[in-house]
């Protein structure tokens, strides 16, 4: 349970639904807001005896819902809080008597939103996309103070962008004011993209999933480019239809770091802007767009991840946009043609007769090692990806011979073969897990410079060329010594 001793931002009676429609109505409830980007929306139910005996009887019934509140306000503005997702976070009750019951039911919404409805003219629109921190997209700001104790923020550098929409977005610093417990004014800062949504007057329908997963994408190269993930995590508008604010609590929130150092990045910083919009037109120009976006997706960072469970992710990343190559350049399949596949399959059935009469495989009681035979002879119809993945390197010109090898044989093993071993249950001993740490370094750097090829970036400008990792980094210098550590 997720009890909170602060105040509610909303208590109004609410009606939700769950499951065959199975509705509770004039139920009352509290709206907590997120104080931080990284906190949640929660609804905290109060239940009346008869209610709560109800929820407890279909409690199976209610495990989501959705909810409806509204309420006149003194200022004759109707005030409608909505979500179609909420989830039961569980409900505790205490008795005190014979169908007398305290309870407290909490739920978290992961589509919340909040309308205070005006039906009056406003023009221009005003919309605001909540952003979690990104160095990339904060704009630099001067901030001053006079003996009076008015505070002045100047900015000394916008960034602004135009989605692939013609949506133009113009990225801020807000700022928020609050009294702590002794009284003080505590005032954090968050980003925000600025926009009037078209100048449509009714701005905020033009908000839907489209119009967001397009924001995420440009959000999911900005991030790239910082190593740092962004997301939008609501949005606000202000137009004809009142104020509207949406609550998106179905994205993972990064955690933001306490310091962040300008060689965190991947692009050296004064080269931001110009990556964004280099990538970005190939980026949205991609015809295999989602693999693309899951590759990327993949390189950054993760916390919570095991050892393993990061190496093997990135390499799932690397296959993934190994993958986007080989659709691009029909390199899946041997046979790919449809007289050839046609063939091939005749072909099959002629290896499997010939395999049959072979002495090591013949005879009724080899059949179970027949069929496992039988079953690789499809594998043998791909292409395989260390041909795929050479082929990629060519095609792009991307030097990776200061980094482990990905594929290749001899005493040390490549990327490929720590893989395989992860992937097929082998455990590593504790003393080489300093060497499984250098090979994941490795396999970003690698991931991260294809990425960089397929964006035709100028490679000298990040932080993942030779001469820099090879200057800064341990983990680039100690390559062969954990080689041969993980490889024994």
């Amino acid at each position: 349970m997720i009890a909170t001793d602060r105040k509610e931002d909303y208590q109004l009676e609410a009606t939700i639904t769950g499951e065959d429609e199975i509705k509770i109505e004039k139920l009352r409830c509290k709206v907590f807001l997120p104080e931080k980007p990284k906190d949640r929306v929660l609804i905290i139910l109060l239940p009346s005896s008869e209610q709560a005996l109800f929820i407890e009887r279909a409690f199976n019934k209610f495990w989501k819902f959705s909810i409806l509140a509204e309420r006149k306000e003194l200022d004759e503005t109707l005030l409608r809080i909505s979500a179609d997702n909420v989830y039961s976070l569980g409900m505790t009750s205490k008795a005190y008597g014979i169908n007398l019951l305290e309870s407290i039911w909490e739920a978290e919404p992961t589509d919340l939103r909040i309308e205070h409805i005006l039906n009056r003219e406003i023009s221009p629109t005003e919309c605001r996309f909540w952003i979690t921190p990104s160095i990339v997209l904060t704009p630099a700001q001067i901030i001053s103070s006079s003996y009076t104790g008015e505070v002045k923020v100047e900015s000394v550098r916008t960034k602004s962008f135009s989605l692939s929409n013609d949506l133009f977005l113009n990225f801020q610093k807000h700022y928020k004011h609050r009294k702590n417990e002794v009284g003080d004014t505590v005032t954090t800062s968050y980003l925000v993209a600025e926009t009037n949504l078209w100048n449509d007057p009714k701005g905020s329908e033009k908000i839907d999933d489209k119009l967001l997963r397009q924001l995420d994408d440009f959000l999911l190269l900005s991030s790239f480019a910082s190593r740092q993930r962004s997301v939008c995590i609501g949005w606000e508008v202000f137009d004809s239809i009142g104020h509207t604010r949406f609550y998106r609590g179905n994205i993972s929130i990064p955690d933001s770091k306490s310091t962040y150092y300008v060689d965190d990045g991947l692009i050296e910083p004064q080269h931001y802007e110009d990556f964004l919009q280099q990538a970005y037109s190939k980026f949205v120009n991609e015809t295999f767009i989602d693999l693309l976006r899951d590759s990327i997706r993949g390189v950054l960072p993760h916390k919570g991840l095991t050892a393993e469970a990061r190496f093997t992710s990135l390499f799932s990343s690397l296959e993934t946009l190994v993958l986007l190559f080989r659709r691009q350049n029909n390199l899946e399949f041997i046979f790919s043609q449809e007289d050839e596949a046609k063939e091939w399959k005749e072909t099959k059935k002629k290896m499997q007769k010939w395999l049959k009469e072979q002495n090591l495989l013949a005879g009724k009681e080899k059949t179970e090692k027949r069929k496992l035979v039988y079953e690789n002879l499809s594998s043998l119809e791909r292409i395989s990806f260390s041909y795929a993945f050479n082929k990629h390197c060519d095609y792009y010109k991307v030097d990776l011979s200061d980094l482990w090898g990905i594929t290749g044989g001899g005493n040390n093993w490549s990327l490929t073969t720590i893989r395989n071993k992860i992937v097929h249950g082998d455990e590593f001993a504790d003393y080489k897990f300093s060497a499984l740490f250098v090979a994941t370094q490795h396999l970003q750097w690698t991931l991260e410079r294809l990425l960089l090829a397929y964006f035709e970036w100028d490679l000298s400008k990040s932080y993942v060329n030779k001469d820099f990792l090879s200057r800064n980094l341990i983990a680039h210098q100690e390559q062969e010594n954990n080689r041969k550590l993980i490889s024994t």
